[in-house]
């Protein structure tokens, strides 16, 4: 099963992972992975010897992300293994349907509600829709909620600030909400490979609330696992209501270019 592996607040220019080995010096030290001389450094501290997280990330195939909303490292990998402990709980729910999905979205991330941001700390859920038609791109959409309009206006209310700092925070809190979701959108790819996932943060609202009339659409925040077999297309719109699942094809996670 791929797993991830999620070490927290680590900070710095060079970051480690550390294994227990004698005190040997750092000049006499090499790294063998299979038998193999590797040309990864060593560096020994108070007999444990360290080795440059980036650089050892490579031999599991792992990519590696930092999130600052968190503090956190999140290394992820189809080849480690974590093993169980009393502290560390695993998820081991097989992803077959929106239901078992939402499930895991809640439970490994909505944990993390509300997303600590620069500019205020943003409660969020997560709804998933399972497609079964032609008629759509995607497997699953993945709608990551929040009061889109309510963050917007802060954030908009910030930028046009004369504080230079104000700017700075509106600008930094967007950023903080993009990681959060290429985070967990990212694990989801891993764990679901064969599956075309649009996710969205659906912030449209009534323009009349109280009578709800004149319903306002507002999408923000598109990102898919899928791409168009023919770019050329004119139907090659991630936001087009006339893509069909015969249009596209399995792709690695990226934000969607919206026409």
């Amino acid at each position: 099963m791929k797993r991830k592996l999620l070490v927290s607040s680590i900070i710095g220019a060079s970051l480690f992972a550390s294994f227990t080995m004698g005190a040997f010096a750092a000049s006499k030290t090499m790294l063998l992975i299979n038998g193999q001389k590797s040309d990864i450094s060593i560096k020994v501290i108070d007999g444990t010897s360290y080795v440059p997280l980036k650089e050892i990330s490579k031999v599991f195939n792992a990519g590696v992300t930092y999130n600052s909303s968190n503090n956190s490292i999140n290394l992820t990998s189809s080849d480690i293994s974590i093993p169980t402990t009393n502290t560390q709980k695993q998820t081991t729910t097989s992803l077959t349907d929106a239901k078992s999905i939402e499930k895991y979205l809640h439970e490994t991330y909505g944990v993390k509600s509300p997303l600590k941001t620069s500019l205020t700390d943003i409660k969020f859920s997560f709804s998933v829709t399972e497609n079964k038609s032609k008629f759509e791109a995607y497997d699953f959409l993945i709608n990551f909620h929040y009061d889109v309009k309510s963050v917007d206006q802060l954030i908009f209310d910030n930028q046009n600030s004369i504080d230079s700092n104000s700017v700075l925070k509106a600008t930094k809190t967007e950023s903080q909400i993009k990681q959060f979701i290429e985070e967990f959108a990212k694990n989801l790819a891993v764990k679901l490979p064969t599956k075309k996932i649009k996710g969205i943060t659906d912030g449209s609202y009534y323009k009349y609330p109280t009578l709800k009339v004149e319903p306002i659409g507002y999408v923000k925040n598109v990102w898919v696992t899928y791409e168009f077999k023919d770019p050329t297309s004119y139907f090659a719109d991630y936001n087009s209501p006339l893509a069909e699942y015969g249009d596209t094809k399995v792709s690695p996670f990226k934000w969607a270019p919206i026409k």
